[in-house]
């Protein structure tokens, strides 16, 4: 496992059965969904994921045909871990990645 650098807190506004997460830039290496973490000039500094119970990697959200991930859960707020991935040591600094959330009811 990475290390952890935040939790995205999700806060659903309805019955749904799975939430998807989609990340800008974000893209599938041997089944694993990552997101480019950027520095203040725009630059990837590392690679976070999303992993847990009923989390799935997906190469296509259907958020924009981004890849992310899907978490099957009727909960009504989620709080998801972000971890680095393939790195694990990180530089000093202020890194930012961009998440979509959308929610399913089927």
């Amino acid at each position: 496992a990475g290390q952890k650098v935040g939790t995205l807190s999700i806060t659903a506004t309805g019955p749904h059965n799975s939430v998807s997460i989609a990340g800008k830039g974000a893209s599938v290496s041997g089944g694993v969904a990552t997101v480019p973490f950027v520095d203040g000039k725009g630059q990837p500094v590392f690679r976070g994921r999303i992993q847990g119970a009923n989390i799935n990697d997906q190469a296509n959200t259907g958020i924009d045909g981004l890849a992310g991930w899907r978490v099957a859960s009727s909960q009504e707020t989620l709080n998801v871990p972000v971890t680095t991935f393939g790195k694990s040591t990180l530089p000093a600094g202020t890194f930012t990645a961009t998440f979509y959330v959308q929610q399913y009811q089927n």
